[in-house]
């Protein structure tokens, strides 16, 4: 009877690690299809403030792929900056100005 609870243990063991390992590769390939790519940007309204500067707010240099949560990332980095009435990170097709 142990042996059988052991091996039960190990298959037990075995599976939630099968398991996990499927629920991770999952969480990857769905962050990897909502990336982002950002080619050039467009930074308006920074009179003072190097666009450079800003942009060294990204966790990577341009052209690069951003996931959903980098680019809110950034726009709150930028936010804090204090330098800014109003921040807004986004796609030029869907940018409309007020």
């Amino acid at each position: 009877m142990k042996r059988w609870d052991l091996t039960g243990l190990v298959f037990f063991a075995v599976s939630l690690f099968s398991l996990w390992f499927v629920a991770l590769s999952w969480a990857e390939s769905a962050e990897q299809a909502s990336l982002l790519r950002i080619e050039h940007s467009d930074i308006q309204g920074a009179k003072r403030t190097r666009s450079d500067a800003i942009l060294d707010l990204l966790p990577r240099p341009l052209p690069a792929d951003y996931t959903q949560a980098e680019i809110q990332e950034f726009e709150r980095r930028v936010r804090n900056l204090s330098l800014f009435d109003r921040v807004t990170v986004a796609r030029l097709a869907d940018y409309s100005k007020p």
